[in-house]
């Protein structure tokens, strides 16, 4: 985590996060899961890092065709698509609270995705984990705006 003025870090950041199974499945909405499932906070160590083992999440269909997202999204002549994407909010004293997503390069699916969200600032590589086989590793530069820049 580091300042989007100053580059410098930012030690103590909270960091939020939030993704469906491998399935493309929120754990509110699906009962095999546990309560607050693939959901989590911490906190960002003394030089802003931090570091999350989770698994790949799925992408999955928004609304079913006879919700009003659904007949919303038919009207606009969109797909219902998401590509796989973990959401994160970050928040610390003197910055402005930032909420993203992440998304995985080369997914199938981020041409088609749905919000239009799969923006080249919202994708990060994804490469073999150098320390745990079947494992991948993705790097995220997160740049927090100071309060006083608005």
């Amino acid at each position: 985590m580091r300042d989007a003025v100053t580059g410098r870090s930012i030690p103590g950041a909270q960091l939020i996060v939030w993704q469906p199974n491998q399935f493309g499945r929120y754990e509110n909405e699906d009962d095999s899961q546990s309560a607050d499932n693939l959901r989590g906070k911490l906190r960002c160590n003394a030089d802003g890092g931090f570091s999350i083992l989770t698994v790949r999440p799925g992408g999955y269909i928004i609304g079913r065709e006879d919700t009003e997202v659904g007949v919303l999204m038919k009207r606009l002549g969109r797909n219902r698509q998401r590509a796989p994407h973990i959401h994160y909010r970050v928040v610390h004293p003197g910055y402005r609270m930032l909420t993203s997503q992440v998304y995985f390069a080369g997914d199938p699916a981020n041409p088609v995705d749905c919000i239009f969200s799969t923006i080249e600032d919202h994708i990060v590589a994804v490469r073999p984990h150098p320390e745990r086989d079947n494992y991948q590793l993705v790097e995220l530069d997160i740049a927090m705006e100071p309060e006083a820049s608005r």
